[in-house]
Formats: C-alpha cells, sequence, structure tokens
C-alpha cells in the first residue's frame, strides 16, 4: 500500500550544489536543514502517528541533528540514542543490541547504519535528510528489509518458488517494513529503488513495504 501525505518543510535541496562525488556538499546541505527549524519535531511527531511502538533506524545529516532528534524521541518517551562515526565501536555494538532486544525504540545515526548493516528487527526507516547518491538511497532503504523468520520458517527455505517464500514472509512476525521520508528522497530518485519511473510528484511519500525475499 502506498499512502501520500504532504509534510512541508523549509529546506529547498535544489539550490544545494552537488560535489564530484555525486553527493550534496555537506556543508551547504546541512547548513540548509538548519533552516528547517520544525524537521526534527515532525519526525517524531510523524513516527507517533503511523508507526508507534515500531522499532526504526533514522538517518540524519549532522550528528547535531541526530543528537537533536533522539533527544526529542526521548523528551516523547521514546527510547532513543544517537551513533555516529565517532561512536565507540563497542557503544556501538550494545546499542544495536539494545534495539534489537527493544531496549531501545529508535536508533538515529549519521554514516554508521548503511551497508552491510544486519538489523532484521528493523521494521521502519525514517529518512530525516536527502542524499543525492542513489546508490546510499537504496542502502538507507534496504535496513529495513531484512527477514525475521523463525526456525521452521527457514526450514528449506532456499528450494522454495519465489511465491512460496512470500507466503512464510507474509506469515512471518515481519511481513512488511515502513519507509517515511521527510527528505523527498522518494522524489530526488524517482520512486523506490526497484520502482523508478518518472516523474514521481508527490514531495512527502509514506510507504509500507513489503519485504523482499532473498532469492
Amino acid at each position: 500500500d502506498v499512502y501520500k501525505r504532504q509534510i512541508p518543510h523549509e529546506v529547498d535541496y535544489s539550490r544545494i550544489d552537488i560535489g564530484a562525488s555525486g553527493e550534496f556538499v555537506h556543508t551547504k546541505l546541512v547548513a540548509a536543514e538548519d533552516c528547517d527549524k520544525k524537521l526534527v519535531g515532525r519526525i517524531v511527531e510523524t513516527y507517533q502517528r503511523l508507526a508507534p511502538g515500531l522499532r526504526a533506524v533514522c538517518f540524519m545529516s549532522s550528528v547535531k541533528k541526530a543528537e537533536e532528534t533522539a533527544a526529542e524521541f526521548r523528551q516523547a518517551g521514546i527510547a532513543s540514542v544517537a551513533v555516529d562515526g565517532n561512536t565507540d565501536i563497542e557503544l556501538r555494538a550494545k546499542v544495536m543490541e539494545d534495539l534489537a532486544s527493544g531496549k531501545i525504540m529508535v536508533l538515529v545515526n549519521v554514516g554508521v547504519v548503511g551497508e552491510g548493516t544486519d538489523i532484521p528487527d528493523v521494521e521502519v526507516v525514517i529518512l530525516g535528510t536527502r542524499t543525492a547518491s542513489f546508490v546510499l538511497y537504496a542502502q538507507w532503504w534496504g535496513r529495513g528489509s531484512r527477514l525475521v523468520l523463525d526456525a521452521a520458517a527457514r526450514e528449506g527455505y532456499d528450494q522454495l518458488t519465489a511465491a512460496e517464500r512470500r507466503a512464510r514472509i507474509a506469515a512471518s512476525a515481519k511481513p512488511f517494513y515502513r519507509i517515511i521520508d521527510h527528505g523527498g528522497n522518494v522524489i530526488q530518485h524517482n520512486g523506490p529503488p526497484d520502482l523508478r519511473q518518472a516523474p514521481w510528484t508527490v514531495s512527502y511519500t509514506h510507504l509500507t513495504l513489503p519485504t523482499t525475499p532473498y532469492v
């Protein structure tokens, strides 16, 4: 199911320069997002409205914004921690364990939970910023796609057809996950990574997505 709702924001991403790497110039991205004083509050408000009680990973553009967002979640009574590239490795591991156990409900991060990070229990991915990089966008998107299958559901899984795998996923503890996009990434990249089309005109899209069967 696809739900389209407007979330007003003050950031004009079209005016932010893109560097040689194909990504927004970071200092200009952060400066532009600092102009949107309501961004952090809307992230918490939208989570409470669309995904209350679900474990989430949230992506932000800067350490400052990540810490502000985690603090706003905690103020709302939602256990949250911010991590970034300078966070101690052991602390990061503990935070991941706490997210898996439900001790932490929202993990806010900057450049940490990307490619290769496997957190099957994540039910919601919050995009609190925008990336000009399609590769990074696809990596963020994929953080919610890990399957949660018990031993019985995994039995013979590799030998199943795609339809049979989808049936097992549908009956699992996590038949779908949710994307909450506050940065207009769906527009920037013309839709979900595997369903890109042009034009994609909504300014905010909340998607409830099936988890993808391993093929």
